[in-house]
């Protein structure tokens, strides 16, 4: 399945529900994605900037805000807020 995209300012734009829908469906065929996201720490209200993932798997999820995903290149389970995601294999997310 190929993601709709859309042109903007000549940048490629996917919305943010077939992102999610394109991660999910990669990941059930053990396909690794990227994504970008700005970070945040609600308890410190600090931010470490845009943080880059260069090859995930999607986990199970267990908040609907909230993306879990196993960075495979340092083989950690990590998680990040869905409005924050700016990324996806490049395109960027509309919302």
């Amino acid at each position: 399945m190929v993601p709709v995209l859309s042109l903007c300012m000549d940048v490629q734009q996917i919305s943010l529900g077939e992102a999610i829908k394109q991660m999910k469906l990669l990941t059930k065929n053990n396909i690794r994605f990227s994504f970008s996201f700005t970070s945040f720490n609600q308890d410190k209200n600090t931010s470490e900037g845009v943080i880059k993932v260069h090859a995930a798997l999607l986990r199970k999820q267990s908040q609907p805000h909230i993306l879990e995903y196993i960075d495979t290149m340092q083989e950690l389970p990590k998680r990040c807020n869905i409005p924050l995601l700016m990324t996806f294999n490049g395109l960027h997310i509309k919302i």
